[in-house]
C-alpha cells in the first residue's frame, strides 16, 4: 500500500502540530501490510513518530520533518525496555523517529529531518583544549528539563535503510543504530554546527552486518562512531561486526572516527576511501570512555584516509579496569595535514597487540591558536608517544615539518615506553631516516 500525509488530514505550515496525522498513516499502511509513507514538499512539526516494520518512510524533495520545541510532545523515557538517558550530558531517551524492533523499516528520500536543536540549546560555549573542541561547545538551555537524545533511533531492528535524507539541528545524537543486523546507510547528509556537543553523525552500536557508504557529515561531535554499548538490549549480544563504511566526508570538533565505547566486542570493521576535513582526532581507538567500560577490540583495517585541519591523527586509549584487548589494527595509506600529535595511552600491559601503520605521510601546519597552558600540557613532550603497545608497527612513515612545528616537543620526536617489538620500515622525519628506538 502507498499513502500520502496529505489523505491524513495534516498541515504542513510548520507550526501545526502533525504528530498524529503522520503516525496514521504509518500504522494505516503497516495494517495494509506495508509499503510506502510518502511526504510531500514542505515543513511538518512533529513530536515522536514511531516506524513499523515493511514501512518506507519517504520523504519527497523540500520536506521537512521538524521537531517540537515541546519535551512533552515525544516519547516518554520508559517508552521502551532499551532506552537510555545521558542525563550528564544533558540529554534525554526523547527521539524524534523511532523504530523499535522492527524489520524492513527505512526511511528515504531527499528531505530533511530536523531536529530543531536551537529550540533546546543555550548560547554559552564551554571551552575545552585547541586540540579537542578548538571552537568550545554548547549544551542544553534547560539544566533541568535538558533535550532531546538520538534523532533517529533504531533498535533491535532487522533490515534496515536509511538512504539520500538530511539530517540537520540536532539537539544531540543524529543517526543512532542499537542492536541491528542488516543495515544499508547509503547518500545521508548530516549538517551540525560545529560547536554543539554531543551531536554525533552515524553511530553504530552493537550492530551486524552494516554498511555506510556516500555519506557527508559535517558535525559538532563525533562523525562516526562504531560501539559496543549493548547492556541495555533485551535479545542481541553486545557484539558490533561485519561493518564496512566506504566513500564518505566527515568533519568533526571531536573524532572523525571513534572506534569503542561499552563493555561489548567490536571487530571486522572496513573503513575505506575516507575524507576527514576537519577533527580533534582523525580516529581514535578506546577501550573505555574515562575509564568506564571494557570494549574488546580486534580486526579493524582503515585504507584511504585523507585527513586535513586536524589535530591528531591518530589517538589509542586503553583505559579498562578489566584490561579489554585492542588487537589487530592496521591503518594504511593516509594523507594527514595536522597540528597535533601521536599518542598510545595504554594503561595495562599485554593489551595492545599487533598495531601497524603503513604508507603515512604527514605535514605539519599551523592549526589552532593561541594554545594555552592546558593545550601545552596535554601535548606532553614527545610528538608521537606510545606505553605498554606490543608489536607496533610504522612502515613508510613519513613527517614533514617545513614550519618549525616539532620545536613544540621539547624532549623529541618518539618515545616508547615499555613497548616490546616495535618495527620501523622507512620511518623519516623530514627525509631523514629514524631507526627503530
Amino acid at each position: 500500500m502507498n499513502t500520502n500525509v496529505f489523505d491524513f488530514n495534516i498541515s504542513c505550515d510548520g507550526v501545526t502540530l502533525c504528530t498524529e496525522a503522520i503516525q496514521s498513516a504509518i500504522d494505516t499502511c503497516a495494517r495494509s501490510g506495508g509499503g510506502v509513507v510518502t511526504v510531500p514538499a514542505g515543513i511538518y512539526r512533529t513530536g515522536t513518530i514511531w516506524l513499523r516494520s515493511n514501512v518506507e518512510l519517504h520523504l519527497e524533495h523540500g520536506a521537512v520533518i521538524k521537531g517540537s520545541d515541546n519535551l512533552d510532545d515525544y516519547n516518554a523515557e520508559d517508552a521502551y525496555p532499551q532506552n537510555f538517558s545521558c542525563r550528564e550530558e544533558g540529554w534525554l531517551g526523547k527521539h524524534l523517529i523511532l523504530a523499535v524492533e522492527c524489520e524492513n523499516v527505512a526511511i528515504t528520500g531527499t528531505g530533511t529531518v530536523d531536529g530543531n536543536g536551537e529550540a533546546f540549546l543555550g548560547d554559552e560555549l564551554e571551552l575545552r583544549s585547541c586540540y579537542m573542541w578548538s571552537c568550545g561547545g554548547r549544551r542544553e538551555k534547560d539544566k533541568e528539563l535538558l533535550r532531546p537524545g538520538q534523532l533517529l533511533c533504531f533498535v533491535e531492528c532487522r533490515r534496515v535503510k536509511v538512504k539520500d535524507i538530511t539530517i540537520t539541528n540536532q539537539p544531540a545524537w543524529g543517526c543512532f543504530l542499537h542492536g541491528c543486523e542488516y543495515v544499508s546507510v547509503s547518500g545521508i547528509k548530516v549538517f551540525n554546527p560545529k560547536n554543539v556537543f554531543n551531536t554525533d553523525g552515524i553511530d553504530i552500536d552493537c550492530c551486524k552486518n552494516v554498511t555506510v557508504s556516500d555519506c557527508i557529515i559535517d558535525t559538532g561531535d563525533d562523525g562516526i562512531a562504531i560501539r559496543g554499548a549493548g547492556s541495555k538490549l533485551k535479545r542481541t549480544s553486545a557484539v558490533c561486526e561485519y561493518v564496512t563504511v566506504t566513500n564518505c566526508i566527515l568533519g568533526s570538533s571531536a573524532c572523525g572516527f571513534r572506534i569503542g565505547v561499552g563493555d561489548g566486542t567490536i571487530r571486522h570493521v572496513r573503513v575505506s576511501n575516507v575524507c576527514i576535513t576537519r577533527c580533534g582526532a582523525a580516529i581514535k581507538f578506546m577501550s573505555a570512555y574515562h575509564g568506564i567500560g571494557n570494549t574488546v577490540i580486534d580486526d579493524v583495517y582503515f585504507s584511504g584516509i585523507s585527513i586535513t585541519k586536524c589535530s591528531k591523527p591518530f589517538e589509542l586509549v586503553e583505559q579498562s579496569l578489566n584490561k579489554a584487548t585492542i588487537t589487530n589494527i592496521l591503518i594504511e595509506n593516509v594523507n594527514a595535514e595536522i597540528y597535533g600529535f601521536v599518542e598510545f595511552n595504554v594503561q595495562n600491559t599485554d593489551t595492545v597487540k599487533n598495531i601497524k601503520l603503513k604508507n603515512w605521510r604527514m605535514k605539519t601546519y599551523d592549526g589552532m591558536k593561541p594554545f594555552s597552558d592546558k593545550c601545552y600540557e596535554q601535548q606532553g613532550t614527545f610528538w608521537f608517544r606510545a606505553e605498554n603497545t606490543h608489536d607496533l608497527k610504522l612502515e613508510d612513515f613519513s613527517l614533514y615539518d617545513e614550519i618549525g612545528h616539532l620545536a613544540r616537543w621539547s624532549d623529541g620526536t618518539f618515545s616508547f615506553k615499555n613497548c616490546q617489538d616495535l618495527s620501523f620500515v622507512n620511518v623519516t622525519v623530514n627525509d631523514k631516516t629514524i631507526e627503530t628506538i
